[in-house]
């Protein structure tokens, strides 16, 4: 037999050989898990749109109660127009005020944003003052001196514009500040859901009469609740976190005085609400400087 020249044999690499070993388990390992996943996706797809949806059904023929959020809201369309007349004429005082005296609390609910601020307007004398007001149970017995004695916001007084930053005054050429609830703007914000196709949610008004303290003072209550309707999609579910901003519920509420004002209103701000609280119409305010208080 022949043997066979040394010269001539092609050394194998046991390094390279395990290499390529490795490389290979690993892209099997890693098609496994991406076949798995789809596995379960499909699956909860399967379960959410048609197995789940066939026990609801077998469950509501043998009269099990399903929760409350299942169930449907009627769409009360001609107490929505009622309630949204009574909406818009007790805005439309806001337009034509002398003075007025109002706070604005609440949050954007992006982590911890709350605000509550102070608002006095005097249009006579085209003055006003925008301030942060901290909460009186938060700063009880605080030093002398704290955050919670300081003003923060702008005042326009005598045709001049002044800036305090936690105490720190400071006179600008104008109006900067950019607050919360300006009037104008609430209404916008608000004639904005009155008015636009809200299509995608069933409607819950209601409307009716009671007391406001502390006085007793007899108030109209009005509350239109918008509710996304129903998607059965799981898909949609699934992907649902990654979307903008996707509100369930949407909720305007007004209390309005016997003349048609509004004493209070609740409205969606970002991810979260507004509560406005109306502590005047019409009384003069007084526009002062902290310096001067």
């Amino acid at each position: 037999m022949r043997e066979m020249d040394p010269s001539m044999h092609i050394p194998v690499d046991d390094k390279m050989t395990d290499k390529d070993k490795r490389k290979s388990g690993r892209s099997q390992r890693l098609t496994l898990v991406m076949l798995l996943s789809i596995i379960y996706m499909l699956g909860l797809i399967y379960y959410r749109d048609f197995y789940n949806k066939g026990v609801e059904i077998n469950g509501e023929d043998y009269g099990v109660v399903q929760p409350e959020d299942n169930m449907p809201i009627v769409n009360n369309a001609q107490k929505f127009e009622e309630a949204k007349t009574l909406i818009e004429e007790g805005m439309a005082k806001w337009d034509d005020l002398e003075y007025v005296e109002y706070g604005a609390k609440g949050s954007d609910g992006d982590e911890i944003a709350y605000f509550n601020e102070q608002y006095l307007i005097d249009n006579v004398n085209d003055e006003y003052r925008y301030g942060v007001s901290y909460d009186a149970e938060l700063c009880s017995g605080v030093i002398e001196g704290s955050n919670c004695d300081t003003f923060s916001g702008l005042i326009k007084k005598e045709g001049k514009f002044y800036k305090y930053d936690e105490g720190e005054k400071q006179e600008v050429d104008s109006d900067d500040t950019s607050p919360s609830a300006k009037l104008p703007e609430v209404k916008d914000f608000i004639l904005n859901y009155l008015n636009s196709d809200m299509s995608e949610y069933d409607l819950d008004v209601n409307i009716y009469d009671g007391l406001y303290q502390p006085d007793n003072q007899a108030v109209k209550f009005v509350e239109i609740n918008y509710f996304r309707k129903q998607n059965n999609n799981a898909l949609s579910k699934i992907f649902k976190a990654y979307a903008d901003v996707i509100y369930d519920k949407l909720s305007i509420e007004m209390i309005i005085d016997s003349e048609g004002r509004i004493l209070e209103a609740t409205i969606p701000y970002v991810y979260s609400e507004m509560k406005l609280y109306f502590y005047s119409y019409n009384e003069p305010v007084e526009i002062t400087l902290p310096e001067e208080e």
